[in-house]
């Protein structure tokens, strides 16, 4: 029925929102410059999901129209309008910019009330032709992990979506580890838990139960490196995931040579750019320098991955932990020292006197 009428008239109307015809400026266009123009509106009837504060509706935009000359528009006009809003569209990362500065500073911030303006005349861009610029100090640093742009410097946002998000990922792991048999033909179980292969406790670094923060990072990004994979394993039609990962693509399932040949190329050229984005995500966060607390950062973040790799449930790519082999080589070595150590140790504490 129409959400809440104000008279018994109305009741007969269906899947619509009534805005009333009196006041100032009209409802929808005070919550998003609607138009009634085919926008959509949603409603919620939980009162726990109503804000406890009103805000001001942003200000009326004049729209800044542009105009292609003197005299009626030509097709050279309409060609350079239209290579225009390809090249100089920018609501997206306008959105984006919005998305992590409502995380940083909240929505009510200086900076977000710029974008919701700049986004308000980027989203006319077709009717005005006015070209919208984002402020170089409105461009994001770093993004927070729900938005999952693993090619990106990420942290771990602290506000509610933040939060829910790492849920999600927490409850779909546990779902997955007590639900085998509703993933895929594998089972649904960890390499480890079908008895595939063992992991190496040489590659576990002691602090690492601990370390939570670490462990949602690596298993975030080992998530996205997993959909990565199955995409080109998919598009390229190859079967093994150590053929792609290696570039010794063995057989494509064709007759042309030729086109495997260079099929193949453009396979371990996706994978070679996919591997360089995912080890650039890897050294984000991490100071440049030859401390020992920079060397055992890495340490922890390598071995974080390698046990992303090896402990989500099916289908997940080895690969992953692969992607930093001379950092887990370092663990290993590390691993490898501070048992000895404490051998050495354990013997001198039982030599009798």
């Amino acid at each position: 029925n129409a959400v809440n009428p104000p008279n018994e008239n109305l009741k007969m109307l269906r899947n619509v929102v009534v805005f009333p015809q009196q006041g100032m400026r009209p409802h929808a266009s005070e919550m998003a410059f609607g138009d009634l123009d085919g926008d959509m509106f949603s409603v919620y009837y939980d009162r726990r999901l109503v804000p406890l504060r009103m805000a001001k509706p942003m200000d009326l935009l004049v729209p800044k129209r542009t105009s292609p000359g003197n005299g009626p528009a030509q097709l050279k006009d309409v060609q350079d309008f239209f290579v225009d809003f390809l090249v100089s569209s920018s609501i997206g990362p306008i959105s984006n910019a919005h998305a992590v500065k409502a995380d940083e500073c909240g929505v009510q911030s200086s900076q977000c009330e710029r974008l919701a303006e700049l986004a308000a005349r980027a989203v006319d861009f077709p009717k005005t032709g006015e070209i919208v610029r984002l402020a170089e100090d409105l461009r994001p640093k770093k993004y927070p992990d729900f938005m999952e742009k693993v090619d990106k410097p990420m942290y771990m946002s602290k506000k509610a979506i933040g939060i829910m998000y790492r849920d999600v990922i927490r409850e779909a792991n546990e779902f997955a580890r007590q639900n085998p048999g509703e993933l895929s033909a594998a089972g649904g179980r960890t390499p480890v838990e079908r008895g595939e292969v063992e992991m190496d406790p040489l590659l576990i670094m002691p602090e690492m139960k601990r370390d939570r923060a670490l462990k949602v990072q690596a298993d975030a990004l080992c998530i996205q490196w997993n959909g990565e994979m199955a995409a080109l394993l998919s598009q390229f039609g190859v079967d093994s995931e150590s053929q792609l990962f290696s570039g010794a693509v063995l057989q494509f399932h064709r007759s042309n040579l030729a086109m495997d040949r260079e099929i193949a190329q453009k396979a371990t050229l996706s994978v070679d750019l996919l591997r360089k984005r995912f080890r650039e995500c890897f050294e984000m966060g991490l100071d440049r320098n030859n401390s020992f607390e920079y060397r055992m950062n890495r340490r922890r973040k390598a071995s974080a991955w390698y046990i992303a790799a090896y402990s989500l449930p099916a289908p997940s790519f080895k690969s992953f932990a692969w992607l930093v082999v001379d950092e887990l080589c370092n663990v290993r070595q590390y691993m490898k020292n501070l048992h000895a150590r404490g051998h050495a140790l354990q013997s001198v504490q039982r030599k009798p006197e």
